[in-house]
């Protein structure tokens, strides 16, 4: 794997029509905590920074001394085997050129920060981070002018709609939820786009893609019937098909699963819960590369994107959701949000009988799929603790948990608290 190479699968570029850094970065994330990697790797990824992240000291030691290149780390500071700051010393001495690091930490006390100032580490960062607080440490880590602030972007940016002109894309993706996700998300270049069709699993794409050339296809992984791996293996195989970009959709952004993604043909990954941003940018990069075009390196850094608006047309606050975040995901488009989530409702209000079912019949390929589907969708809609509660509901039933009783009344009551919530949003007055 030839890091420097410009067609290197991470090398995800993105073009934004305000770039934030320099091109191809790649960040490692080492944290204990499963829901803190996630939550920062998505917040990365919708800065356009491709992620691997790790949950243990030692591994993040490992791959900093293998053939991986990193452009910034973001070490906790409380990590199994070597904590944050040893893997930062380690990998001091080994490198003529320290990588660039951020300490992290839910709270920092005076002993850790003079530790942390000591052994070099003085961008420290704590939990959990909010998308201008995580741009803001970058630009300053890696010494790049602040300019004056600038208005908000537009959300239809005319560049763009020159570019997607014609192009066809294609969403694979089991869940319904994250295909009309995906086709919101889209929804002002529809009128210039080619085709945008969706397929719910890799067997379906791979008969989309006999029947029509497509620019760009975003692969879930992890389908039923086949999935997207393999499904990729099949498309690569496929003659006149080689110059489309498959773009891995996947919450999981560990080393050994995005080698296997790179390694079936995927030519770059997207994290998920991916940010509206996150997906144009990487639309704009691939389209861009297919049409030769240089790189935008002449446009000038423009800052941190501008913080998401007040959720005009949602109540103040939801339970079980994250109104913030969840507008930062939709790049501040609250009608697009409030039409998601009740897409949501309608979705799974009653998908925990579904997980007990499939439980109850000892099918826990099918329990465990579909509890992994419930925790994708929360976390599109910023259900962090509703993620939390069915990620850890799909490792009992993987590890074929025959008492999964608690986890699945955990996630009944918080599936129900969100759907209780999301009821009020109908009435509300629209953005």
């Amino acid at each position: 794997m030839d890091a420097t190479d410009p067609m290197h699968p991470f090398d995800l570029t993105p073009v934004p029509p305000r770039p934030l850094w320099p091109a191809g970065m790649r960040a490692l994330v080492a944290d204990s905590n499963r829901v803190s990697r996630e939550h920062l790797c998505a917040q990365l990824s919708s800065l356009g920074i491709a992620c691997v992240h790790v949950a243990d000291g030692n591994e993040a030691a490992a791959l900093l001394r293998g053939t991986l290149d990193f452009s910034v780390l973001f070490l906790d500071i409380q990590l199994p085997g070597q904590d944050g700051i040893d893997v930062f010393k380690s990998m001091r001495k080994g490198r003529a050129q320290p990588v660039p690091a951020v300490l992290t930490a839910a709270c920092f006390n005076t002993r850790e920060r003079r530790k942390a100032a000591q052994a070099g580490m003085h961008h420290l960062l704590e939990k959990p981070t909010s998308r201008e607080q995580l741009a803001a440490t970058l630009t300053a880590l890696l010494g790049l002018d602040t300019p004056a602030p600038a208005a908000a972007p537009a959300r239809t940016d005319p560049d763009l709609h020159a570019l997607m002109r014609g192009a066809s894309l294609l969403v694979v993706d089991d869940n319904p939820l994250n295909r009309v996700l995906a086709r919101e998300m889209l929804e002002p270049f529809e009128t210039v786009l080619g085709a945008l069709d969706t397929a719910n699993n890799g067997r379906d794409a791979v008969e989309a893609v006999r029947r029509r050339p497509y620019d760009i296809i975003f692969m879930d992984v992890q389908m039923p019937t086949l999935d997207g791996v393999a499904a990729t293996r099949a498309i690569r195989s496929l003659p006149d098909r080689q110059d489309v970009a498959i773009v891995a959709i996947t919450a999981n952004a560990s080393t050994e699963h995005v080698r296997a993604c790179l390694d079936a043909g995927m030519d770059a990954y997207l994290g998920k819960p991916f940010h509206r941003q996150g997906l144009l940018d990487t639309i704009r990069t691939w389209l861009l590369r297919k049409q030769a075009r240089p790189a935008a390196q002449s446009q000038e850094f423009q800052g941190p994107q501008a913080a998401a608006p007040r959720p005009a047309g949602l109540p103040e606050e939801l339970p079980g959701l994250d109104l913030a975040d969840g507008l930062i995901r939709f790049d501040g488009d609250a009608a697009m949000f409030r039409r998601f989530l009740l897409a949501f409702h309608e979705e799974f209000d009653d998908y925990d009988s579904e997980i007990l079912l499939a439980a109850a019949t000892r099918d826990f390929d099918r329990a465990a799929m579909l509890a992994h589907t419930l925790a994708g969708a929360a976390a599109n809609v910023s259900a962090c603790i509703l993620h939390t509660k069915a990620k850890t509901l799909q490792e009992a039933l993987q590890a074929r948990t025959l008492r999964i009783k608690p986890q699945l009344d955990d996630v009944r009551q918080e599936l129900g608290r969100v759907c209780e919530g999301i009821l009020t949003v109908q009435d509300a007055p629209r953005a």
